[in-house]
């Protein structure tokens, strides 16, 4: 496969090569987050959630991936997850409301 790293870091490949580049490249991404439980957010909700899952006792792991932390749970809780990203959504909406009402 042939391929040419450019000044800004990016990889450049030949057309053939694009599409098998790409299943290389997602089934990397898969083996470091999976594509089931796992989320990334913006800095303001990711703050909320931080603050949530520290008074809580979900067992999420953290990892960093291309600039981002990726949030990960089970199964077992992913119910107790999706209710804590809820509550931190009703919580990011409340506050952007009060800012554009003043």
């Amino acid at each position: 496969m042939w391929y040419k790293q450019l000044p800004d870091g990016r990889f450049e490949f030949k057309e053939t090569d694009v599409k098998a580049v790409g299943i290389i490249v997602g089934n990397i991404y898969e083996s470091i987050i999976p594509s089931g439980n796992s989320s990334s957010y913006g800095p303001e909700m990711e703050n909320i959630i931080n603050k949530k899952l520290k008074s809580s006792t979900l067992q999420v792991e953290v990892r960093r991936f291309d600039g981002e932390n990726w949030y990960i749970w089970s199964d077992a809780q992913s119910n107790e997850y999706k209710a804590l990203v809820r509550e931190a959504e009703e919580e990011l909406m409340s506050a952007l409301n009060k800012q554009v009402a003043q």
